[in-house]
């Protein structure tokens, strides 16, 4: 997925390497501590930057946040290091990112972190549901593709709602998450991906 820019543009790649530096350091600090302690004290002090130079790069709290659910984006679609990833179809697509979500888990445990800490929080603040409102409408658009192009293919069931399709996809991995943050173990993907099997093929595909 493209990422989209928030707070100052990039002007040049020592200024980037700043930019996202501050941003790793805000989410790194959202896994390790919780939302609450964000702040851009915290944010500078691991940086060893000055306070000043985070308003730089991000104006708010809001622009802060809108980078940290970029680089969230980013983690996402970074799945070259990742084997049996197959997007070569739209099924293999849904089968590949159930095992890009187990792998995130498994190697990159921040991630679930701070999308639980970003969605316990948005029940309380604005910034952080508008940066899981953000994390949804990528995800979701890209999923309405992969399931629209299923449905037209024949690869999916011709009947298939593709918005209630996709609404179900995205809370099943939603509960994969949760789960896993909450118990430290990981979920197995494949039962899931059975069942989801029987929802999405069509009968001739399988």
């Amino acid at each position: 997925m493209e990422q989209a820019s928030a707070g100052e543009p990039q002007r040049d790649s020592a200024g980037g390497r700043r930019r996202q530096a501050v941003v790793a350091a805000a989410y790194e600090l959202i896994a390790e501590r919780g939302f609450e302690h964000l702040s851009t004290r915290a944010v500078a002090a691991r940086v060893g930057i000055n306070i000043a130079t985070v308003h730089y790069y991000f104006k708010t709290k809001e622009d802060l946040i809108a980078g940290v659910s970029e680089y969230m984006l980013g983690i996402f679609g970074s799945a070259k290091e990742i084997e049996r990833l197959d997007f070569s179809s739209p099924w293999a697509t849904i089968q590949s990112l159930f095992v890009n979500l187990d792998y995130r888990w498994r190697y990159t445990p921040q991630l679930p972190t701070v999308l639980c800490e970003l969605g316990v929080r948005a029940a309380r603040d604005q910034i952080a549901r508008d940066a899981l409102t953000r994390l949804e409408r990528a995800w979701r658009g890209y999923m309405t593709r992969v399931v629209s192009q299923g449905v037209e293919q024949g690869v999916f069931h011709r009947e298939l709602n593709v918005e209630d399709a996709v609404t179900t996809l995205i809370l099943v991995q939603k509960g994969i998450t949760l789960q896993q943050v909450s118990t430290g173990s990981a979920v197995r993907i494949e039962p899931v991906l059975e069942q989801l099997a029987t929802l999405l093929l069509a009968r001739i595909s399988r």
